[in-house]
């Protein structure tokens, strides 16, 4: 998932040069294209990263701007529980503060082997390759490098959850850095360069790999003479701010048949990538695929007319707030405990 991430073409008012999202449609082209619905704009990423990390919509808790402050303190049923559950190794990357959001409290109950955060603060880093930095944060580079380092080196399968940061405003430095966009744009173009090395490194690597790649939200930019200004942008249409293009891609002629080509919430994604590879199902698994079909998209932000479900509403309280009834994979003594007492 990668930071402020967006693609401007979108917007017919924006003369955008294809150069820098070069590496983006390149891999765009070589596997699957789509949108899916990102539940915020601008900040909050961790509402993002919520959808991807659970499966669940951020809505069924009444769309908070920061997730993780509501879940309950135990081990929770993340998707990370499942690929361990299949006999992965898992890892969560992120180069900057694990105390930021408290992902490194929080997030040590989601099911991750490893936890790789970079603090610039101190100095201490848990990144195994050298980190570098293009403009304020840790370059792009140096995270797709650990994320290759982790595949190369790891003899189990692995499930690795990337957030990034290269992209994070301000965008005050760049050619001119009173030109905000511009600035960004060059930003974007970094990290593709980046990312078209890094996959080029996958396609030489003898290890089926799959990659979802996605910007959580469309940069925040203020000011009179922002993008978004220019753009005359208001509450009647502005969703296309909520949808976020997208591409999976592997190295092994993966078979992309069962992903939908309509735009879906980011919570869904999860289980488009656990049927390209063909994982076990379990009741849970089952359902979530049935609500990708039948409410394809599920955000308030993006369509408050979209009315609310119950059931789906009820298994995101149950799974991270409730006593976990629905089907879950993993082996902790609570749950021993309940399935016992039933």
């Amino acid at each position: 998932m990668s930071e402020s991430y967006a693609d401007f073409r979108v917007f017919d008012q924006l003369t955008v040069d294809d150069k820098y999202y070069e590496g983006f449609d390149k891999a765009r082209s070589e596997g699957f294209a789509g949108t899916a619905i990102t539940p915020t704009y601008a900040s909050y990423t961790v509402r993002s990263e919520f959808e991807l990390l659970f499966g669940l919509p951020v809505r069924g808790l009444n769309a908070p701007n920061m997730p993780q402050r509501v879940l309950a303190e135990r081990e929770q049923p993340a998707l990370a529980q499942y690929y361990k559950s299949w006999g992965y190794k898992t890892a969560y990357v992120h180069p900057f503060l694990g105390s930021f959001y408290s992902r490194t409290r929080i997030y040590r109950q989601f099911g991750f082997d490893q936890l790789i955060f970079h603090d610039d603060i101190d100095g201490v880093t848990d990144f195994t390759v050298p980190v570098e930095h293009y403009g304020t944060y840790v370059d792009d580079k140096t995270v797709y490098d650990q994320l290759y380092k982790l595949v190369k080196d790891t003899d189990e399968p692995m499930y690795i959850h990337t957030t990034t940061m290269q992209n994070h405003q301000p965008y005050d430095q760049g050619d001119d850095p009173s030109d905000e966009f511009g600035n960004y744009l060059q930003w974007v173009q970094h990290s593709n360069d980046g990312l078209t090395a890094f996959l080029d490194e996958l396609k030489q690597l003898d290890e089926p790999t799959l990659v979802f790649f996605v910007g959580d939200h469309f940069p925040s930019m203020r000011g009179d003479t922002s993008v978004y200004n220019q753009l005359d942008l208001n509450g009647s249409n502005c969703s296309v701010l909520y949808e976020q293009e997208y591409f999976i891609w592997d190295n092994y002629g993966a078979d992309y048949s069962s992903v939908p080509e309509e735009p879906v919430s980011f919570f869904y994604m999860p289980y488009v990538l656990i049927d390209i590879i063909g994982a076990p199902h379990d009741e849970f698994i089952e359902k979530m695929d049935g609500y990708m079909k039948s409410v394809p998209v599920y955000s308030v932000d993006y369509n408050d007319g979209t009315p609310d479900n119950e059931e789906l509403d009820v298994l995101t309280y149950d799974r991270v707030i409730g006593d976990v009834y629905s089907p879950c994979p993993i082996p902790s003594e609570a749950f021993e405990a309940k399935k016992g007492a039933k």
